[in-house]
C-alpha cells in the first residue's frame, strides 16, 4: 500500500465532533490519513484511513507525538472540531500548496470560529500583518528542520509560536481562500490553558515597549522522543 500524501494530526477529546470532520473529508480525491491522538476513545465507526491513538498526554505534545508518526509527506496541524466547509478542500488545499513552490510556506485554510469571521488571537501580540497559520498544509520536512513544537506550551499558544518561528525565520503563511470552521465551545481545554501558554507566549516574543521580537528570546525546547506517548513533557496541564 502506498504511502499517503498528506497527514492530518491533532489532539482529541470531543469524539462527538469526529463525524463531522470526517464528513467534511469525504469529497477528496486525495491519499490522505488521519491521527487523532487523546484521552476518549471514538463513538462512531472510523474510516480505515483514521487511526486513533489513546494517549493522556497534553494536547501540543499529541500534535508532535502525531506528526513524528505520521506518514503523509505534507501534514495538517488539525483540531477535532474542525469542519471543512466546502467540497474536496484537502485536494484544493494541496494544490494550491504545490503552486506556491516553495519549502518553507504554510497554505492556510481561512478559519470561523463557531460559524463567525475569527478575529486572530495575534491582534493580541501586536502582529496582525502576519497572517496566522492556524490550519494549513506545510511540509513534514519544513516541520522537523523547525524543531517542531516547543514543550512549554499546552495547548493555546503552541501553535502561534510555530507561526511566528515561520515568518521570522524566512518562511511564509499563504492564505488559500479555503475556509473551516471550529466550535471552540464546545470545550473549556482553551480556557484552562490559554493563561499559562499566553506567559510562555510573552516571555519568548515580546519585548517592552517595543512588540514583537525579530527573534525569539530562547530557544526551542523541542519534546524528546522518550515516552512521548505516555509521560507529558514540560509543564503538565490537562485535559478539560
Amino acid at each position: 500500500m502506498s504511502k499517503p500524501k498528506l497527514s492530518l494530526v491533532g489532539p482529541a477529546i470531543r469524539p462527538q465532533c469526529w463525524s463531522g470532520f470526517i464528513k467534511g473529508l469525504y469529497s477528496n480525491d486525495i491519499d490522505y490519513e488521519i491521527i487523532f491522538l487523546g484521552p476518549n476513545p471514538p463513538i462512531c465507526t472510523l474510516p480505515t484511513n483514521f487511526h486513533h491513538i489513546k494517549t493522556d498526554v497534553k494536547p501540543a505534545q499529541c500534535y508532535e507525538a502525531g506528526v513524528r508518526l505520521a506518514q503523509g509527506e505534507l501534514i495538517i496541524l488539525a483540531a477535532d472540531d474542525l469542519e471543512f466547509l466546502e467540497d474536496h478542500p484537502l485536494d484544493k488545499l494541496v494544490a494550491f500548496y504545490d503552486s506556491i513552490n516553495d519549502s518553507k510556506a504554510i497554505a492556510s485554510c481561512v478559519c470561523m470560529m463557531n460559524n463567525q469571521p475569527w478575529e486572530s488571537a495575534q491582534h493580541i501580540f501586536g502582529y496582525a500583518e502576519l497572517l496566522p497559520e492556524w490550519v494549513g498544509v506545510l511540509s513534514k520536512e519544513y516541520y522537523l528542520s523547525l524543531l517542531g513544537l516547543d514543550s512549554r506550551f499546552l495547548a493555546s499558544y503552541v501553535l502561534m509560536d510555530l507561526d511566528l518561528r515561520v515568518w521570522r525565520g524566512g518562511g511564509r503563511v499563504i492564505s488559500s481562500g479555503i475556509y473551516c470552521n471550529e466550535y471552540k465551545s464546545l470545550s473549556s481545554l482553551w480556557k484552562a490553558t490559554v493563561v499559562p501558554d499566553e506567559v510562555v507566549m510573552e516571555e519568548l516574543w515580546l519585548e517592552k515597549g517595543k512588540g514583537i521580537r525579530k527573534q525569539r528570546k530562547e530557544p526551542v525546547m523541542p519534546f524528546s522522543n522518550y515516552k512521548i506517548l505516555e509521560e507529558s513533557q514540560g509543564p503538565k496541564g490537562r485535559w478539560v
